[in-house]
């Protein structure tokens, strides 16, 4: 699946577009601790297909925004002090 591909219908119609059948979808939920924000921020600029949008943009230094998310985890979202929620849809198919 693409990264950030969350339209279950989109998912599913692509599913069956492609010959599968007996389709079932769940949602699963987690709730977890950041160990490490900065980290986790470099994750999601740089280990992400969003890196490469960010390459091609003039004037766009990576750093500098793997420090504003950091910033923004901390004193925006609190997630120094409480967990990350995060859901994904989960698919099987025959």
């Amino acid at each position: 699946m693409p990264f950030g591909y969350h339209d279950y219908d989109a998912i599913k119609a692509s599913l069956i577009d492609a010959g599968f059948t007996d389709i079932k979808a769940s949602v699963v939920r987690l709730a977890k601790q950041v160990a490490d924000l900065a980290l986790f921020a470099r994750g999601l600029i740089c280990g992400t297909p969003l890196i490469e949008q960010i390459r091609t943009r003039a004037g766009a230094n990576p750093e500098r925004l793997i420090e504003a998310l950091t910033d923004a985890f901390i004193h925006e979202l609190r997630l120094a002090e409480r967990p990350l929620h995060m859901q994904a849809i989960v698919f099987e198919a025959a």
